[in-house]
């Protein structure tokens, strides 16, 4: 999954649970930190608002917002489960295209 796509399935997770983008800063900021700074949690929502724009924002740090969500306890209330892609040997690329657009329009069709 390219950088484009993950911010998109984040922005769909937040959707589903009812969070803005601020809400998900918030959320990882206290569970980074200890302290409570005004100041500090909101220099820490426009870095989230940022990576979750720029196309030059690591994949890493948005698979790590993704796990935050797929594990915080408002997701567990709602019994959503994130969905997870892990390639096998046995598809070829074109068969695994087709399987990425089958499961895009699944997605499409129920949320």
């Amino acid at each position: 999954m390219d950088i484009s796509e993950t911010q998109r399935e984040i922005k769909a997770l937040l959707d589903l649970l009812g969070w803005s983008q601020k809400k998900l800063a918030r959320e990882l900021y206290m569970d980074e930190f200890e302290d409570d700074d005004e100041l500090e949690i909101k220099r820490y929502e426009e870095k989230v608002k940022k990576a979750l724009s720029r196309p030059t924002t690591k994949i890493e740090l948005l698979r790590g917002y993704s796990n935050f969500i797929g594990k915080h306890p408002a997701f567990s209330k709602k019994r959503l489960v994130l969905n997870s892609f892990h390639p096998r040997e046995c598809l070829n690329n074109e068969q695994l295209n087709v399987m990425k657009e089958f499961s895009k329009l699944v997605d499409k069709k129920i949320t």
